[in-house]
């Protein structure tokens, strides 16, 4: 389950930013690279999560049990994205010419 998760949200994250670059009329690299780019962002996650858990702990156990479910899976999600994310930011800024085109 939390595999398939990971998967969906990868590709909102890249299709949200193929989107946003579009619409932006950015450059073909721009739109085809920078969803890999941005696939770390683990502050956000947990700060989303901390307050899930706050909000939804006021719903009793049941409450409490999503609270623990969202926040697991939004950690596993998190390590993953935080290891991949740098390697994926590279090889987006490598294969759109990035690298090195200040000399």
């Amino acid at each position: 389950m939390i595999g398939s998760e990971m998967r969906l949200s990868v590709l909102r994250k890249m299709g949200g930013a193929f989107l946003g670059a579009t619409a932006s009329k950015s450059e073909p690299l721009i739109r085809k690279y920078l969803g890999m780019g941005i696939l770390s962002q683990a502050g956000v996650a947990i700060g989303l999560a901390i307050l899930v858990t706050r909000e939804f702990s006021s719903f009793g156990t049941a409450g409490q049990d999503l609270a623990i479910l969202v926040i697991n899976t939004i950690a596993a999600t998190t390590i993953v994205f935080e290891i991949l994310g740098p390697i994926a930011a590279k090889i987006a800024i490598t294969k759109a010419g990035e690298i090195g085109k200040h000399r």
